[in-house]
């Protein structure tokens, strides 16, 4: 009602927005006054300052959203699902900082820092009012083997006109009635409440007379980036009570409420759907959210985007300058930033993300540029990550290093029968001058023929020798059984050949 009403006051609302600005892997965090309220940054600021170790620096600054965004972003706006009516009063996951060494948010984090362009997270949040009346007679409702009023005036009269039998009457309710009186489950072994599993022992862990309303939406300027936020934070999902992320495309409207930092309420059919554009949270629930984690408790490639200490950055001591020299040349791993743009209206020989082929030479030599030699790549490597998180330009990369810094041919075999193979053409001649030592063969040819594949080089015979191709043929294949007999040994060979 006080949203409608002018002479009822409203309570104040808080936001916290996590800020990836566009070219720097690094977070902002900020902390901040909401839409509304008598909560000003100075009583804020210092009550912030008191709930954080002496590690955290604080600072105060002005900052606003539309300077962030020259246009409409793409929005993904957090929304809370019930498996049934009204169990927005049951619980999401809560992790225990204790037990747990990884943030809830963690998930999130690691995916905004993947992407190069601007990505902002806003949360607003607002105390509710008190609903523990409520959470009593929707226990009352749960017992009767019901979930709302309505089914359960329905349930009556059918009672009324059908008739039910006692033990039929045990039977609906069992399963939503906990061991203990009132609903709240005790665990001996954990020394006090754990999150049950039915709706009348989460109820009471919900805290309904502490518990507030909250709305999270991301902005970005990339929309591969908006899309693959939208399940970061499905792991704090509870038993009845989910998280789901919704892809809005560019929503004015949704970004307008962002930059008012407002809540977005249900309307109309929303008021009475099982999927809201909000979410009830408890204090521990909101925790997760709006506590700015420890770097100890971000994944590594996090880490680094947070502005911690160096030295708390780096989960392993750093190796001495010794080291890093046996690592200095050959086909250098990292972050891959080879990967030619091939979009209309671009030039197709600028290097993505590079102002110039010097500077990524220059790359190259960085002291924690790491390569490997040609003796490091006889063994297995094994690069793993997710789709679109640039495995193929990361392969692209090491082809590139390796021709600049190794003898020897290298081979990209792409399966998939993609561009990755043109990409690199692109990218080698830009960097290089020309395609002259590089072999495309696309398999099969136009004509359906499979290449054959020149693995030995008869010109050193037929030209320098002046013997006969049959000659040099016969003396390649003798060469051949020579080498195969000292490695293998006659008898194995032998076996082989009959």
């Amino acid at each position: 009602m006080e949203l409608h009403i002018e002479s009822i006051e409203g309570v104040s609302n808080f936001e916290l927005i996590i800020y990836k600005p566009a070219g720097e892997p690094q977070f902002q965090f900020l902390i901040g006054p909401g839409e509304r309220g008598d909560a000003n940054c100075d009583k804020l600021e210092s009550t912030t300052r008191s709930q954080y170790p002496d590690g955290y620096k604080f600072d105060r600054k002005h900052f606003d959203i539309t300077d962030v965004f020259d246009d409409v972003p793409h929005m993904v706006r957090y929304e809370g699902i019930e498996e049934r009516r009204k169990d927005w009063m049951t619980t999401l996951t809560t992790y225990d900082t204790e037990e747990t060494d990884r943030s809830p948010i963690s998930n999130l984090l690691e995916t905004v820092i993947q992407d190069d362009g601007a990505v902002l997270f806003q949360l607003i949040f607002e105390p509710r009012s008190n609903w523990a009346a409520k959470a009593e007679r929707q226990k009352g409702i749960l017992k009767q083997g019901c979930h709302t009023q309505g089914g359960l005036i329905l349930r009556t009269v059918m009672d009324a006109v059908l008739g039910v039998s006692d033990e039929e009457k045990q039977e609906r309710h069992r399963g939503e009635t906990p061991e203990d009186v009132g609903g709240t489950i005790h665990d001996s072994q954990t020394s006090g409440r754990r999150s049950g599993t039915s709706r009348m022992g989460q109820i009471d862990l919900k805290d309904p007379s502490h518990t507030y309303n909250v709305s999270m939406r991301i902005a970005a300027e990339n929309q591969a980036v908006a899309t693959n936020v939208e399940d970061s934070l499905n792991n704090l999902s509870g038993q009845f009570y989910q998280i789901d992320g919704n892809y809005l495309e560019r929503n004015e409207n949704e970004y307008k409420r962002m930059l008012n930092h407002g809540i977005t309420y249900p309307n109309g059919y929303e008021m009475v759907s099982r999927r809201k554009p909000i979410l009830v949270c408890n204090i521990n629930e909101l925790a997760n959210f709006i506590t700015v984690p420890s770097i100890d408790s971000l994944p590594k490639a996090s880490r680094g985007g947070t502005g911690g200490m160096p030295k708390a950055q780096s989960p392993l001591t750093s190796p001495n300058e010794e080291v890093f020299k046996e690592f200095s040349g050959g086909m250098t791993i990292g972050r891959a930033v080879t990967e030619l743009r091939d979009q209309e209206g671009e030039d197709k020989d600028v290097i993505s993300a590079i102002e110039s082929k010097k500077e990524w030479f220059d790359t190259l030599s960085r002291r924690d540029a790491i390569g490997l030699s040609g003796p490091d790549l006889r063994h297995h490597y094994l690069r793993a990550a997710t789709t679109g998180s640039g495995k193929s330009v990361a392969t692209m990369n090491d082809m590139l290093t390796s021709y600049k810094d190794l003898k020897g041919p290298t081979m990209l075999i792409d399966p998939k029968g993609g561009d990755m193979c043109e990409n690199y053409l692109r990218c080698h001649r830009t960097l290089f001058g020309d395609l002259d030592d590089v072999e495309y063969m696309k398999i099969p040819e136009k004509d359906g023929m499979i290449p054959g594949m020149p693995f030995f080089d008869l010109r050193p015979l037929i030209e320098g020798a002046g013997r006969t191709r049959e000659t040099a043929v016969q003396d390649i294949i003798d060469h051949y059984f020579q080498l195969l007999r000292f490695v293998l040994g006659e008898d194995t060979v032998q076996q082989r050949v009959s």
